[in-house]
């Protein structure tokens, strides 16, 4: 008997080969239950982000929302991906504030056994995942990361609503307006100096004499379509509100480190007629990527503090789009040529 224990130890430990921290033997049934008995360090270490980067190579998925368990960073195995609250490294973020857990927008998902069972690990966030939980994977990653394709029914009707500052996930579906037969695509807003208008509805282009049209390609992920500034002339020591409206474009905003930091930014600079000669500044981004959709319309407002011992002049307004990630900027293509921002016209300084 015990030479056919060893053996039946022996064939158990060999089928899993080279997986072995994910062992468990065929009482436990097929692996699609492991994570019903144990997680954590029995099942779930962070062993598998190599894994995932084949299997996404594999079946051609450019991009997973990752939902992963562990220290390890993502990108360095080559996995492209936007974050989801994940235990230990993605806890805090806008991006992972305007996760919606319970009708989660259409994309691959790929989320770790422990994720999927205990969420961040704290009693209030168990259910970060429980619309997982009953789905059969599509795929799986070694043995601890389970891939999920979610897709819109035909049709589907989608609510949009914008939430600002809560964490979604926070909300109950009541406050989100959740309802059956229903999926709800949340548009996040860290405060109220931007207004999102899904899908463009309800938003027409300013009339006013101070509304110049600019129409500018931020190679397909945005478009400035053009800004608002009340005033062609300042004094030192005041300060400039302008108005920018862009549409979200059909291309994605490249990610290719999120553990470094935040996926995009805007600036606004004032500078003199050389583009490194910065006089005043703002840089910022006042929604998650997480939840727009291509033709989106998001109003930025912004607030550029003139300096007191500024020289009078006449100084050019330049804006752009960058990756905090990166720092490096998105590109303008134009009849002239391709540039790092666009230009939007002068302003005096009297």
């Amino acid at each position: 008997m015990g030479l056919v224990l060893l053996l039946w130890l022996a064939i158990s430990a060999g089928r899993i080969y080279p997986n072995q921290e994910s062992f468990f033997n065929e009482l436990a049934g097929n692996w699609t239950n492991w994570s019903k008995i144990l997680v954590d360090s029995n099942l779930d270490w962070g062993q598998d982000l190599p894994a995932l980067r084949q299997v996404m190579e594999e079946r051609g998925i450019e991009r997973v929302n990752l939902a992963y368990f562990g220290k390890g960073v993502p990108e360095r195995y080559g996995v492209q991906y936007a974050p989801l609250p994940g235990y230990l490294r993605f806890i805090e973020g806008v991006e992972l504030n305007a996760y919606n857990p319970y009708t989660p927008e259409p994309g691959w998902y790929a989320i770790s056994a422990t994720s999927l069972r205990l969420g961040l690990m704290q009693t209030e966030s168990v259910d970060l995942y429980a619309y997982f939980r009953d789905l059969v994977p599509d795929a799986r990653a070694g043995y601890s990361i389970y891939l999920y394709e979610v897709r819109d029914q035909p049709e589907l009707p989608v609510d949009r609503i914008a939430v600002v500052g809560s964490k979604v996930s926070e909300m109950t579906p009541d406050a989100l307006g959740i309802q059956a037969e229903r999926r709800t695509q949340v548009k996040w807003l860290r405060s109220p100096e931007a207004t999102i208008y899904p899908l463009g509805e309800g938003f027409s282009l300013p009339t006013e004499a101070d509304f110049h049209p600019v129409d500018a390609n931020f190679d397909g992920v945005f478009s400035l379509m053009g800004y608002t500034l009340p005033e062609a002339s300042v004094q030192p020591g005041e300060d400039l509100d302008i108005e920018l409206y862009w549409s979200v474009g059909e291309k994605p905003m490249p990610m290719p480190a999120p553990t470094k930091g935040e996926p995009l930014s805007a600036f606004v600079h004032l500078t003199t007629d050389k583009a490194d000669e910065i006089e005043s500044q703002f840089d910022g981004w006042r929604t998650a990527l997480r939840g727009l959709e291509a033709g989106d319309i998001i109003v930025q407002r912004v607030q550029l503090s003139i300096e007191d011992d500024i020289p009078p002049g006449s100084y050019t307004l330049r804006v752009g789009l960058y990756s905090p990630q990166t720092f490096g900027r998105l590109p303008v293509v134009t009849p002239e040529g391709q540039f790092d921002h666009v230009e939007l016209g002068n302003l005096v300084v009297q």
